[in-house]
């Protein structure tokens, strides 16, 4: 998916209402959504499922393994994976949103994805990091 230059975005720009410092520890709540847009694009795309459960599933399964919980969010159902990490996502720091997005890129070779895809992808995810002036690069 491409980022569009939007009117508002333009504006902006022109208003100098965007910084020109880059930060690298807030994550804006827009961003945030953007990434769950692009993950959902990803993971919906899979070729190889009829649901986007199993990637999903990975996904959490892995970053739970790796911080050492049960849960990414505390109290949440074991079987929604999907709703766990969009609260996760949307929740937690930096470093970790930017956990899911590694884990993501990396098993998408794995699940079959094709190059451009990936491409495509982490293209997308470093334009909206400039955007929101976050200082992180794929």
């Amino acid at each position: 998916m491409s980022v569009f230059n939007i009117f508002s975005k333009r504006q902006k720009r022109l208003r100098g209402e965007i910084p020109q410092v880059y930060s690298y520890t807030e994550m804006p709540l827009r961003l945030r959504v953007q990434i769950l847009y692009i993950v959902k694009d990803v993971v919906n795309a899979d070729p190889h499922y009829e649901t986007s459960d199993p990637i999903y599933r990975r996904i959490v399964n892995i970053l739970r393994r790796e911080y050492g919980v049960l849960r990414l969010i505390k109290d949440h159902p074991f079987q929604e994976e999907m709703r766990e990490l969009i609260k996760f996502v949307i929740t937690k720091e930096t470093e970790q949103v930017l956990d899911v997005m590694e884990v993501l890129f990396a098993l998408m070779p794995e699940h079959g994805y094709a190059k451009s895809a990936i491409d495509d992808a982490v293209k997308e995810l470093n334009a909206r990091f400039r955007e929101h002036r976050v200082g992180y690069r794929f």
